[in-house]
């Protein structure tokens, strides 16, 4: 039994043995597997949608999905794909769209790239023949009609392109072909189908009308050709009128004063919730003197002098604005009369030499636009007076008498110049002649002159008067101190 004890050592050892080297032999076949990339690496494909040959302008698919990265899914780090098309075009992704410009034969190359979770890399290439015939659209002439370039907004447009089919180049083949046509009015509305189509602008703006002629077969190919116009849409014509309003009597527009002008549109919507005034207070002017959002608007510094000026006003919509598309432009002539005066002054007025009081009345004119006005009038004394005349005669008065003037009556034709210094208040100057008739008398046995008792008198006197007044339209109010010369 003793001599057997080591021989079982020894057979457990050796099992233990060989295990350890089955062990080690399936660790390494796992990192084998694990590890050690499968097969040949990557393989690259080249998918073409449609499936037939394309044609040139239009749209091509090309895929490369079905391309195998040659490493387990576990092990891809990234993959990269890249494209040339064989006509210096290129492009980079797994499905990419493309577009020949000519005709030809070209090869397609796909370079694919498979870099693993070791950062090692692996690639394959892949390449296909591709034929790219002529589109059966060689041209689009599409004929917009009714109106060419032109619209009114809210009205129908009529816009028509089948008077111009698309044209079938000379190498088509003999196929049965779909047109369609879509049309972009460039106003956000959705897009019109037909060879002939109507659309209504709503609002007054420059558009880019696009017609888009498609065709297409029964294999899957497609091809399209454009043409574009513009079209400007302007706001329906409505009739504008425009009135200056008088700043003086009898309806005159005068010169240095404001002018207000004001303009006035039908009711009703047009062409927007708002419209936007262009005036030129001389219509030469070449920009405009002022832009309002109301009907009115005043010309603060008025017309420089009397005579025949022409103002214009533009009238645009909120969107007319943008395109300097006047919706009406209306020239106006203004006859602008003197500063501040009317066709006649009536004046009135009253006249002071010391206790004598005249109520002055005088017509007269404007003296053009310089603001003088010139006045013809007659005043007359309102009440007899008496002046005491006794320091005239000292004899009389040492004896205790009193020479005592009675003006019963006066009366002066005069010419009055009237200067308006800031309106309505202005300067005048009178010069006149004044007749004076009355009688001198004495309180005591006296001679006066030669005659005794009351002498009646007759006095003309030149007379010179400076005073100020007010202009109230065409009348004229006045206070004049006079000066007997």
């Amino acid at each position: 039994m003793e001599q057997e004890k080591p021989e079982r050592q020894s057979a457990r050892v050796r099992l233990l043995f060989i295990a350890a080297i089955i062990f080690v032999g399936i660790a390494l076949v796992v990192a084998i597997v694990l590890l050690v990339p499968r097969g040949r690496g990557p393989v690259a494909q080249i998918e073409v949608m449609p499936t037939s040959e394309p044609w040139t302008d239009s749209n091509v698919v090309f895929d490369a999905s079905a391309s195998t990265p040659g490493v387990a899914p576990t092990r891809v780090k990234t993959q990269k794909y890249e494209w040339e098309f064989g006509d210096g075009g290129k492009a980079s992704g797994r499905k990419v769209n493309y577009r020949y410009a000519a005709a030809g034969d070209f090869q397609v190359t796909l370079s694919y790239e498979v870099v693993d979770t070791g950062n090692r890399s692996h690639r394959a290439q892949a390449t296909r023949m591709l034929t790219a015939e002529p589109s059966p659209l060689a041209k689009v002439i599409p004929i917009l009609t009714s109106p060419v370039a032109e619209g009114v907004a809210g009205q129908k447009m009529t816009f028509d392109a089948s008077g111009a089919q698309p044209v079938l180049s000379p190498s088509a083949p003999s196929l049965a072909y779909r047109w369609d046509y879509e049309w972009d009015f460039g106003d956000g509305s959705s897009l019109g189908r037909g060879a002939k189509v109507d659309h209504v602008f709503e609002r007054p703006e420059r558009y880019a009308v696009t017609v888009t002629v498609i065709v297409s077969d029964d294999l899957g190919r497609r091809g399209q050709a454009q043409a574009t116009r513009t079209i400007d849409v302007k706001s329906p014509p409505r009739n504008v009128a425009v009135a200056a309003e008088p700043n003086g009597p009898f309806g005159q527009i005068l010169a240095k004063e404001p002018v207000t002008f004001g303009a006035k549109t039908p009711s009703g919507v047009w062409g927007g919730e708002k419209l936007v005034y262009a005036w030129y207070f001389m219509a030469d002017s070449a920009q405009p003197d002022r832009t309002t959002e109301e009907p009115r608007v005043v010309y603060p510094e008025g017309y420089p002098g009397p005579g025949t000026y022409l103002v214009k006003v533009e009238v645009y919509d909120e969107y007319g604005v943008k395109y300097q598309v006047p919706l009406s432009v209306v020239t106006l002539p203004i006859v602008v009369g003197g500063t501040q005066g009317a066709p006649f002054l009536l004046s009135g007025g009253l006249l002071s030499l010391g206790t004598l009081k005249l109520w002055n009345g005088a017509v007269g004119l404007p003296l053009g636009g310089s603001g003088f006005s010139a006045l013809v009038g007659y005043a007359t004394s309102t009440e007899s007076i008496e002046i005491d005349q006794t320091a005239h005669f000292p004899d009389v008065g040492t004896g205790g008498g009193k020479v005592t003037t009675t003006i019963d009556k006066a009366t002066m034709l005069n010419g009055t110049l009237f200067y308006t210094v800031s309106p309505p208040f202005g300067v005048g100057a009178t010069v006149g002649v004044l007749l004076l008739e009355g009688e001198h008398s004495a309180s005591c046995r006296c001679r006066i002159g030669n005659s005794e008792g009351p002498v009646p008198f007759t006095e003309n006197k030149v007379i010179l008067g400076i005073g100020v007044g007010v202009q109230v339209g065409f009348g004229l109010l006045s206070f004049q101190f006079l000066l007997s010369l």
